[in-house]
């Protein structure tokens, strides 16, 4: 707080000597003026302008389900104190590039950061990003539109992921960590509209202290060419990447899920993530946490971007009907399910299982941000991250799940022990299932008490 005295025109004839006051309220920064003659309050300034975002807002994941809204200071304050364009040395942006992330274009005839990046249009009130976006026209034509849009996901996404444990301490990424530990200067570098290839997206790890990368690439699947950064399910996907690569060994050790069957469970990881974001509460449902008639929705990755609604990216949607989706823990052992993507649907597939056992018990809470310890999905999202910091450098299925069950042990004392179990016995990760050599051997029973 600070405080002086000056002269303030009320109006253009009436001149007032006033103290002043300045408050810092994050993220607002006011100034009150007091009248030194009567002591009342005769003006109050507002110097921060609010950020405003023409993107597909959560929870829709694509174009597809609805449209652009302009959405303003949608961060959380508990996870991004400072906003969104937060510059941790100078004046905030007002480009797409703040203390969480920076997105610009993919060019790689320059270093990432003098790259060609959407600038927001500033008046007293808003710095705004609304850029034109026509989805009949080639992704080149609407650019900036979708970097704004990726801007937001990843925004989205740490705010999401902190709230759950994915701290400064825990090594998120972030220029500025407050003073609440961790190492700095590691912000999100993501790239949109990459040129390197087509049809893909991925994401690099280094310890905590070193920048991440994203990389965005077109997919041409469709007419015209659509863009990765207007499907959240891709975006969401890759930026677990980080989330797993950091937790798992520590913030330090990033190298713990780069090989075999690990590299699967990443895979995994990053798809069950990117799948439980597109559960909807049914339209009968009025209340905020519901118990849904049947336990279970058909959810793809990448719809979108491959244009294909029912499968997306991978082999088969994700859903709890053993019918559309078979895949067991003996799948492992197909020469096509050796290949890491193949290997982590197995996983997803497992812990899609888990999470409708504990929405089926206890619920759903439409708001994901909540961190919801009563609720199902959020319940469950809470003990897979916390499981992330449990298991060992180089986790396999059974030593993941073990983790998962230690997680709610320690978080839950065991009352949620049997959906746990439950869902990954009907996947065939049951008590007794096991590797031996290079086989893997399924079983689908349960512990006595379940």
């Amino acid at each position: 707080v600070r405080v002086g005295e000056r002269y303030l025109a009320l109006t253009v004839n009436q001149l007032v000597k006033v103290w002043w006051v300045n408050v810092r309220l994050e993220p607002q920064w006011l100034t009150f003026y007091f009248a030194q003659s009567s002591g009342e309050l005769v003006a109050v300034a507002d110097w921060t302008r609010a950020a405003c975002y023409d993107i597909f807002p959560w929870p829709l994941d694509n174009p597809n389900e609805g449209n652009r809204q302009l959405v303003c200071d949608p961060w959380l304050p508990a996870t991004s104190p400072k906003g969104w364009q937060h510059h941790y040395k100078f004046a905030d942006y007002h480009t797409t590039e703040g203390n969480n992330v920076h997105v610009q274009i993919h060019d790689t005839s320059v270093n990432w950061t003098v790259s060609r990046r959407p600038v927001a249009s500033v008046n007293a009130n808003q710095v705004q990003f609304a850029f034109p976006l026509d989805l009949s026209q080639p992704p080149v034509q609407y650019t900036d539109a979708a970097l704004t849009n990726l801007f937001y996901h990843c925004n989205m996404m740490h705010d999401l992921l902190y709230v759950y444990g994915f701290t400064e301490v825990a090594g998120n990424f972030q220029d500025d960590n407050f003073g609440r530990g961790g190492r700095e200067e590691d912000s999100l570098v993501a790239y949109g509209q990459g040129t390197s290839s087509i049809n893909n997206a991925y994401f690099s790890t280094p310890p905590d202290g070193s920048h991440p990368y994203m990389y965005m690439f077109l997919w041409n699947m469709t007419g015209p060419n659509r863009d990765g950064c207007l499907d959240r399910s891709v975006v969401a996907h890759e930026y677990t990447h980080g989330l797993t690569a950091r937790l798992t060994g520590g913030p330090i050790n990033v190298y713990c899920l780069l090989f075999g069957e690990a590299a699967g469970l990443s895979e995994g990881w990053s798809d069950w993530v990117a799948t439980v974001l597109q559960v909807r509460p049914y339209p009968s449902s009025s209340t905020a946490v519901f118990i849904p008639t049947h336990l279970d929705q058909v959810v793809v990755v990448g719809a979108y971007v491959t244009g294909k609604p029912t499968k997306g990216i991978r082999t088969h949607p994700y859903t709890t009907n053993m019918a559309t989706n078979p895949t067991t823990y003996a799948w492992l052992n197909r020469a096509n399910y050796k290949e890491i993507h193949s290997m982590g649907e197995v996983w997803t597939q497992m812990l899609y299982e888990v999470f409708w056992n504990f929405v089926g018990q206890h619920g759903f809470n439409t708001n994901w941000f909540s961190g919801d310890p009563s609720a199902g999905n959020t319940l469950a999202l809470q003990l897979v991250i916390d499981a992330l910091k449990l298991q060992p450098c180089f986790p396999e299925f059974i030593s993941a799940r073990d983790a998962i069950l230690q997680a709610e042990k320690q978080r839950t004392m065991g009352t949620n022990r049997c959906l746990i179990w439950k869902g990954f016995a009907k996947r065939g990760l049951g008590e007794g299932a096991k590797r031996e050599n290079d086989t893997y051997i399924e079983s689908f029973h349960l512990p006595q008490d379940c």
